[in-house]
């Protein structure tokens, strides 16, 4: 089982490294790591678990989860569409405003040397109309640049979208292979004979001394296939009657001399629950 292992490691570490960042970054930074661990450990431990009813809660963590990084990775893309967006819609008034007080200046500028001509003392409304005037003429060239490259940024807008979009897509893989991950290492926890859960016996059923031997696989996976195909149960009915999974029952069904012993759990329940 060492590749799901590896498979749930990596996304665990790409999608913890955008989460982190998020919850940082939006709720406290000193808290968030804790945040988005918490949710990925609770998201893990839900979909891990046997009980169907806990994986409705481990779809809300595994949103909850996965909300992080999707945010962190859109939002420059958003960011930035904005901030485009603000100067594509001023900088035309803008543009306007300035052109006119440089024309302004420029008037003012023309009627000054022509005074100048005639009479001394002029120089220095020259020299102050003068500066202002380049001033005007220097952020008027800041501003159609700033709108030139708005409209480039608004042009380009569909690469930017097309990238975070492959980037949103693959996180959304990353967690869905996360899942299947953890829901492999959980079958295979069931058919290996790892039990964690330790169910309550059943009121009908007595449970076995400890002391007592429990029958031999091979015997007890003959009783069984005899028994579904005599009463005409499924695996999954059955299952439900004696309290177990029904990939426990398929795993004794599906036994195999090269395959590790079943949970004692489970054969201890099929002994008690077959005839004879």
């Amino acid at each position: 089982m060492a590749f799901p292992l590896i498979l749930l490691a990596g996304c665990i570490g790409l999608l913890q490294y955008h989460g982190i960042q998020f919850w940082t970054e939006r709720v406290d930074p000193a808290t968030g790591w804790a945040w988005s661990l918490l949710l990925e450990a609770a998201a893990l431990w839900l979909w891990y678990s046997r009980r169907r009813g806990l994986w409705v809660l481990g779809l809300v963590a595994t949103s909850l989860t996965l909300a992080g990084p999707l945010h962190h990775v859109a939002s420059p893309l958003f960011r930035d569409m904005a901030a485009a967006d603000t100067v594509a819609s001023a900088a035309p008034a803008s543009v306007a405003t300035l052109e006119a007080a440089i024309a302004t200046d420029e008037e003012a500028l023309r009627g000054f040397l022509a005074a100048a001509e005639k009479r001394s003392g002029w120089q220095s409304s020259i020299e102050r109309t003068q500066a202002a005037l380049d001033a005007k003429r220097t952020d008027l060239r800041k501003l159609l640049a700033q709108q030139q490259q708005a409209h480039q940024v608004a042009a380009l807008a569909w690469q930017q979208e097309a990238i975070i979009t492959m980037q949103a897509v693959a996180l959304v893989l990353f967690q869905l292979v996360a899942v299947l991950a953890t829901r492999t290492l959980s079958a295979a926890r069931v058919e290996r004979g790892i039990v964690i859960e330790q169910a309550p016996p059943l009121p009908h059923q007595a449970t076995p001394k400890r002391s007592q031997e429990p029958p031999s696989l091979p015997h007890l996976r003959d009783r069984l296939s005899a028994h579904l195909e005599a009463e005409g149960l499924r695996v999954g009915r059955f299952a439900e009657q004696c309290g177990l999974d029904r990939r426990e029952v398929s795993a004794v069904l599906n036994w195999r001399e090269e395959r590790r012993a079943a949970s004692r759990r489970v054969v201890e329940r099929l002994a008690a629950a077959l005839p004879g």
